[in-house]
């Protein structure tokens, strides 16, 4: 709700009472006092005396300002499309399916294409992801290896701008629907990238852009399930020649019985696509189906992986 309102926007610039946040939120009084009263308890806020609050390292992390920031990813999970999911994700575990249908009677990317203010978030919040986790991949693997990479599913290109700018012997291409490949092509122009990038529109169902020796693709197969996925793949084993390589960089799946991110974000996959977190040996039959073998599993210091395909 505070990132929503934007409550750490309105004070960035300093200690705001209650009533001024409620003036400049549009928002009852009382009800916002209790709420950040609330938040304070738990340290995203700080009150102060005469209802008055500040932020605090937490709260800092909701400021828009903020280039590693989360304010986008709150928006996304605790409202709108992921709030209605969740509280279907009962029928879910019952009966099988995707909460995301269940509660809004079609699937997440209908949804998005009907209520483009919510897609708008949702755009944001992986951008968003992507910068923080961007150096973490830069850094984990000898891209300079490869004369051209091509994402799919690259949205607006900050992936390939990251690896580009830090191989400047390196080309890119950037493959994803065509209303978000025209945005990776404006952002890298205004990047001084254009030279080196193509940006392709299309569906990684049906094609992918021919000619690099290295393809990524982030955080997509995670979205679908394994039939789907195995689909992808093999378009992507078409156009790939018999040196190249594809790169997977996803949340893995570890041992049983430890805590880690992929166990609790692969319930949002359960409850918002249909698709899953993996394990290496998820991985492996998936490849095994779309003419690939495992090759490595290199940790990055993110909580992301990138698992290595090689052609067969």
């Amino acid at each position: 709700m505070a990132a929503e309102l934007g409550i750490a926007d309105c004070l960035e610039k300093g200690p705001k009472t209650v009533s001024a946040l409620a003036a400049e939120t549009s928002t009852h009084e009382d009800s916002l006092y209790r709420v950040l009263r609330m938040l304070a308890a738990t340290g995203v806020f700080t009150e102060l005396p005469e209802k008055t609050f500040a932020l605090t390292p937490l709260s800092s992390m909701l400021l828009s300002s903020n280039p590693q920031g989360m304010r986008n990813f709150v928006r996304m999970a605790t409202f709108g499309e992921h709030w209605n999911a969740w509280g279907s994700l009962l029928d879910v575990v019952r009966g099988g399916g995707i909460a995301t249908d269940i509660a809004e009677g079609c699937d997440i990317w209908e949804h998005y294409r009907k209520n483009p203010d919510r897609a708008a978030i949702f755009d944001a919040s992986m951008t968003d992801f992507t910068l923080q986790t961007n150096a973490a991949v830069v850094a984990a693997f000898d891209f300079s290896q490869h004369k051209r990479v091509c994402d799919v599913g690259g949205g607006h290109g900050w992936l390939i701008r990251a690896i580009l700018e830090a191989n400047p012997a390196m080309e890119g291409i950037v493959f994803d629907q065509a209303y978000v490949a025209d945005g990776a092509r404006k952002m890298l122009a205004e990047a001084g990238l254009s030279a080196r990038t193509t940006c392709v529109g299309g569906s990684f169902f049906e094609s992918v852009a021919e000619g690099a020796d290295l393809y990524i693709a982030k955080n997509i197969i995670h979205d679908w399930d394994d039939e789907k996925s195995i689909a992808i793949l093999r378009q992507i084993r078409k156009v790939m020649p018999a040196s190249g390589r594809l790169l997977l960089v996803e949340v893995m799946v570890g041992p049983a019985n430890v805590p880690e991110p992929g166990k609790f974000m692969d319930i949002n996959m359960l409850a918002m696509t249909g698709g899953r977190e993996r394990t290496a040996d998820d991985f492996a039959a998936l490849f095994a189906a779309s003419g690939f073998s495992l090759g490595r599993v290199i940790p990055t210091q993110s909580l992301m992986h990138l698992v290595e395909a090689l052609p067969v």
